[in-house]
């Protein structure tokens, strides 16, 4: 998968850096991990289009499928790898982290849903729409 084109949602810009699917095996610093079917990997960009910090929660994210299904974040493997569930992201910072998901096998992947923070309680600029679906490329689970 080729990087995506910058979007916006809530307070964040977002760009898929890079995308990999048939993970059938994931090893982190206390845990080993066989999921049921492969695991999807995604890496991202995000950067605060704000002055004021806001939280970005990776839990939110969904893998969007071709019949219009979504699929969360795989607890499991995010929990292995050491992804947070959520980040404070400071005025103006970027973090970049990855969210893992596990489709159903043959799925084919349309889009990443990315929501953003929609605060507006601290903020200085407006927020963008509460989310936007990236297109995905090239991306596909491993039959199983």
């Amino acid at each position: 998968m080729l990087p995506s084109a910058e979007r916006i949602s809530g307070h964040f810009a977002v760009q898929l850096l890079i995308g990999r699917c048939g993970i059938t095996y994931l090893t982190g610093t206390h845990a080993e991990f066989e999921p049921n079917n492969p695991l999807c990997r995604i890496h991202e960009r995000v950067q605060s289009r704000d002055a004021s910090y806001h939280s970005f929660s990776t839990s939110r994210q969904r893998l969007v499928l071709g019949d219009g299904t979504t699929v969360a974040p795989s607890i499991d493997a995010m929990q292995i790898k050491r992804q947070p569930d959520a980040v404070t992201v400071g005025g103006r910072d970027v973090v970049e982290l990855d969210v893992y998901f596990e489709p159903p096998p043959g799925a084919v992947i349309e889009a990443v849903r990315f929501y953003g923070d929609a605060d507006t309680g601290k903020s200085v600029a407006p927020p963008g729409p509460p989310s936007v679906d990236l297109p995905v490329t090239g991306l596909s689970p491993a039959k199983k």
